[in-house]
């Protein structure tokens, strides 16, 4: 199962460095990619560890992975969100999606998660992945699949 996350993830990471210009139906394509881990991630329970490491991946540049989203999906941009939607009460917040931001971090989360998977035990790869997408990875995730589906890129 860990291979399966795995060859998902550097698929999706090559929207930030390989030249998919000319992909036919790229939004389509990215969109499943971007489901596919969705329904990963959901089959996935977090590994109790002892001990978790307290070594560091490298840092990804975000500028040039932006930079290589922005040549391969040009046509991507911003969209209205709410900021807290379980939030019930009169005053709704709202606030500014930016499509190539969401899929910049989530790209950047996924290639810390290729470092762990590729620099420790699969339990520990599985326990950072699970971690980093609680806390960050999946609010760009979800505002990014629903962007794809309502916008006619």
């Amino acid at each position: 199962m860990l291979d399966n996350l795995t060859i998902i993830a550097e698929d999706i990471c090559r929207w930030s460095n390989s030249n998919r210009q000319k992909l036919p139906n790229k939004i389509n394509f990215l969109q499943k990619q971007l489901l596919h881990l969705y329904i990963l991630e959901r089959t996935f329970h977090k590994p109790s560890l002892e001990a978790v490491s307290d070594a560091n991946p490298p840092e990804s540049e975000y500028e040039q992975i932006r930079s290589g989203i922005e040549k391969n999906l040009p046509e991507l941009g911003f969209y209205h969100k709410v900021t807290n939607p379980l939030d019930v009460s009169n005053k709704i917040e709202t606030g500014i999606g930016d499509a190539v931001d969401d899929l910049t971090d989530i790209i950047q989360d996924l290639t810390e998660f290729i470092w762990w998977a590729n620099n420790s035990e699969e339990a520990e790869a599985i326990w950072h992945f699970k971690q980093r997408f609680k806390i960050h990875t999946h609010e760009h995730l979800i505002g990014l699949i629903y962007y794809l589906g309502t916008n006619n890129c």
